[in-house]
């Protein structure tokens, strides 16, 4: 038996105090040390994951052999049934257990140094940094804009999602559908389209057939929206989305940082050009609930959001 020490850290919580029913997306952080990491296996690490069912499972340890006056850690994210290329909120989780935690054990009270995650066999970084004042980590992902689907596929789409809501109306027939290269679908709900979008896919406490939702293909399907200020959201945000992923194992993510690779540069061209430059606010409308910052950078999507600590535990596999 393998016994593994993980921290949950919600991630994307709202950083206002007014609305603590907002939880964020939990995520299990392990940080391995050098010698750990060499003796387990990829299939030990899905094990793992799939114990604890979170959305994600990171595993970090630092990698010593890169210098250059930055700390470097090779990190992984499973979810519960596969090991997934990229994940927001599991990274802004790790980062958070590494700036208050590991970073912080070498002498300082809670490191703010930026710090570089190495993923894709080596092949890809992603830096982390944090503000000392507000405690909000951000970090830059590449930007993935949603592009409109062919007709046919659009109408086939449309159509399991149409279903898997309960919706028999024909309205949302003539709603835009997108895709873009994360393999995210991008279902965008117009008022003037769906009067009632709200409660028929706003609503987390309504049941949703995942297995049309699956059968759409690809990673996930985004249901997103304009923020309307007559509905009161419980935030104040520019967007609302939901994320779900059958396909890979979630039926709803709580909060999706790597779906605002799309969502951002999606609504960025639809809110007015004041916006430019500015980090938009997208609220997840999940049951937990979520606020994800992001803005264009060149071709990039920066996120910013901020971490509650949960809770400390073991595993054994």
């Amino acid at each position: 038996m393998t016994t593994f020490t993980y921290r949950v850290v919600n991630a994307f919580v709202n950083n206002d105090t007014k609305n603590e029913e907002l939880k964020g997306n939990p995520a299990a952080v392990i940080v391995l040390s050098s010698d750990e990491s060499g003796s387990i296996s990829k299939e030990e690490k899905q094990t793992v994951a799939r114990k604890l069912g979170l959305s994600e499972t990171a595993f970090v340890r630092e990698d010593v052999n890169k210098g250059g006056g930055r700390k470097y850690f090779n990190i992984e994210w499973f979810s519960p049934t596969l090991e997934v290329g990229l994940c927001g909120h599991a990274s802004l989780a790790s980062a958070a257990c590494l700036f208050r935690d590991v970073l912080a054990a070498n002498g300082e009270k809670q490191s703010s140094e930026p710090i570089v995650f190495v993923y894709d066999d080596g092949k890809s970084e992603l830096v982390l940094e944090r503000c000392e004042i507000t405690g909000a980590i951000t970090m830059s992902f590449p930007a993935s804009p949603p592009v409109p689907v062919a007709d046919e596929e659009a109408s086939r789409r449309i159509e399991l999602v149409r279903e898997a809501f309960g919706d028999s109306r024909e309205a949302l027939a003539a709603s835009p559908v997108y895709e873009n290269s994360i393999g995210d679908t991008f279902i965008y709900m117009e008022e003037t389209c769906v009067p009632s979008v709200d409660e028929i896919y706003f609503d987390c406490k309504k049941k949703v057939d995942y297995e049309k939702l699956g059968k759409v293909g690809g990673r996930g399907v985004v249901i997103t929206a304009l923020s309307n200020p007559e509905k009161k959201e419980l935030i104040d945000c520019d967007f609302v989305s939901r994320f779900f992923g059958p396909n890979i194992g979630i039926a709803e993510d709580p909060v999706t940082g790597s779906a605002h690779c799309g969502l951002a540069p999606f609504f960025r061209n639809i809110l007015p050009s004041s916006m430019e430059g500015k980090f938009l606010r997208g609220y997840q409308k999940s049951a937990r609930g979520g606020l994800v910052l992001c803005r264009i950078v060149a071709d990039k999507v920066e996120l910013r959001g901020f971490c509650a600590f949960d809770k400390i535990d073991t595993i054994e596999i």
